[in-house]
Order: structure tokens, then C-alpha cells, then sequence
């Protein structure tokens, strides 16, 4: 089935207090997301916050029609991702540290498709709390190379080259908020044309010195 989150119904602003996403758990044991569709959302995709045991898969997401159009936001413990296909207009696989007190340990990514402008799997930027123990492999990534409708306000990474989206990055590590990122496994990964930066680091504190 299909889950259209009719964010291209309206146009959408960073300033919006309300913007929904197509998904969202959070606290929850035993998650699987298995075999649907999620198009057209107003914010975020998927967001599974401070979750474990998750399984998901076979998951196609087609986010591209607002600002801040994630595809997948995960600060999970003992999860695997596989098979899914994702486009997406920002981040489009995102590993986050929310929550201080919430260790996100033992995640599996594998034989997934990842078209965006923005970065393809990132690490962060939220990194308040320890990640670690992390693989990611078999995967493709690379810039997103077609749209569904865009909103009226879609102006987001208006840079071209021959009239080609190309997106920021295939795989950042940014942990600003003074968390930790460790025991990160990367193998087998393509990454196809159109990204500005295979990989990219930071490290920092966003509000405090750098």
C-alpha cells in the first residue's frame, strides 16, 4: 500500500510550527516497516526515535515535495535496513543521536537505493548522545535524477551543472552537538554521479566553541 502524506497540497516553510511526517515512533520496541510505499511528505519522512529491535524493509520513499523533505530518520539500537529505495529532495538516510540517554548501537544498512540533493547517508546533524557499532554496505547512492510535483516554495539546492540536480554529499559524518561516532564500517558502497563530496567530516559544537 501507499501512504501519501498530501504535502504537496500546500507549499511549506522552514517557520511552519506544524508539518507532519508520513511516520513517527518513538519509544517503541519491535518495529518493522515492511513492503509500502510513503510519498508526498510535509516534513520528514519516517522519523523512529529512541527505538530497537527494528526491522525495515522493501520501503520506497518519494520525498520531494517540501523543504526539509528527509527520507529516513533513525536514532534506533539493534536495527537492519535493507532493500529499500529512496529519493529525496534533503537528507535521505539519516543516523541520528536525539536523545542523551539513548545509545544507538547495532544497526545493519544493506542493498539500498539513494538518489538526493542533499546528503545521501548521513551521520547527524542531531548528535547529542553515542552512536556506535554501525555497517553500511551493498548499497547505491548518488544524485537524485528525477522529481515528483515540487511545491511552490521548493528553492532548496538550486545549483545546477547542465541542468542536473547533483546533491552535497554520499556519506557525512557530522557530530556537532558533542556526541560520539564510533566503530562505523563502511565496504561495498557505489557511488554513482553527480556527488559534490564522497565523504565529509565535522566535528564540533554548534552552540558552544567549536
Amino acid at each position: 500500500g501507499t501512504i501519501d502524506g498530501c504535502g504537496d497540497r500546500r507549499p511549506f516553510f522552514r517557520t511552519d510550527e506544524i508539518r507532519w511526517r508520513n511516520v513517527y515512533m518513538r519509544g517503541c520496541r519491535g518495529v518493522r516497516i515492511e513492503g509500502i510505499r510513503l510519498d508526498h511528505p510535509s516534513f520528514w519522512t519516517i522519523f523512529l526515535r529512541a527505538c530497537d529491535r527494528v526491522h525495515v524493509k522493501g520501503v520506497t520513499i518519494r520525498a520531494t515535495v517540501n523543504y526539509n523533505n528527509d527520507g529516513l530518520d533513525l536514532t534506533v539500537s539493534n536495527a537492519l535496513v535493507e532493500d529499500c529505495d529512496i529519493d529525496s529532495t534533503d537528507d535521505a538516510l539519516v543516523l541520528k543521536g536525539f536523545d542523551p540517554d539513548f545509545v544507538s548501537e547495532n544497526v545493519e544498512i544493506r542493498n539500498c537505493r539513494i538518489a538526493t540533493t542533499g546528503n545521501c547517508i548521513k551521520f547527524g546533524t542531531e548528535t547529542f548522545s553515542r552512536c556506535r557499532n554501525y555497517e553500511i554496505h551493498h548499497c547505491s547512492i548518488g544524485a537524485a535524477d528525477r522529481f515528483g510535483p515540487r511545491a511552490p516554495n521548493f528553492v532548496r539546492y538550486p545549483m545546477t551543472v547542465t541542468n542536473e540536480y547533483r546533491c552535497e554529499s554520499g556519506l557525512a559524518f557530522l557530530t556537532v552537538d558533542g556526541g560520539t561516532i564510533e566503530d562505523v564500517r563502511v565496504h561495498d558502497v557505489e557511488i554513482r554521479g553527480g556527488v559534490l563530496v564522497p565523504f565529509a567530516f565535522r566535528l564540533g559544537r554548534r552552540y558552544g566553541e567549536e
